[in-house]
């Protein structure tokens, strides 16, 4: 029975640090495509640059802006290096961009999408693709439920950012209302 308390105290624990996980990608994958809306309006539209060239440079530019906001606002820390987590987030965006510029030529010239829609349209797809590549390919945490060493409080510290003492004070409270 204890070890069933443990477990569900920590599957309550990942689940709410997927919602907050969620929001919080929300919250930087928001300010990242109103970024990359407004750089690629900009260029388009005052520079006078087309608008596959101006989606490009945008990307450029956001990539990085990107990498950070989700390594340090979203995912929180991760056991890789920066230069690994950094080359997996830049190989993701390439595929990404790359299919996201033979979408957006069929968006707007077959489609006949407005730039700024269709940019709307793969902005939204592309925040689902990468929420969920990052998290399960990227940006890994350990799962305390797999642990094999069987010393789950050292995995928790880690996938949830809480100390071992605020998860045993966890438990004491579920036992106490028993």
């Amino acid at each position: 029975m204890k070890r069933l308390n443990h477990w569900v105290a920590i599957r309550q624990i990942k689940v709410a640090k997927t919602y907050i996980e969620l929001a919080r990608y929300l919250i930087g994958g928001g300010s990242t495509a109103l970024l990359n809306l407004a750089l690629v309006w900009s260029l388009v539209e005052i520079l006078g640059l087309n608008e596959i060239v101006s989606l490009n440079v945008s990307f450029c530019v956001v990539l990085v802006y990107s990498y950070a906001i989700n390594k340090k606002l979203v995912f929180k820390p991760s056991k890789q290096s920066h230069a690994i987590l950094f080359s997996k987030f830049t190989a993701l965006q390439l595929s990404l961009v790359a299919t996201t510029n033979i979408l957006f030529l069929v968006l707007v010239t077959v489609a006949e999408q407005h730039y700024i829609a269709a940019i709307m349209i793969l902005s939204a797809i592309n925040a689902i693709l990468n929420f969920v590549v990052m998290r399960k390919k990227i940006f890994i945490t350990v799962d305390p439920i797999r642990c094999e060493s069987g010393r789950i409080g050292a995995s928790i510290h880690h996938e949830t950012n809480l100390d071992v003492a605020e998860l045993q004070s966890h438990l004491n409270n579920k036992r106490s209302k028993k």
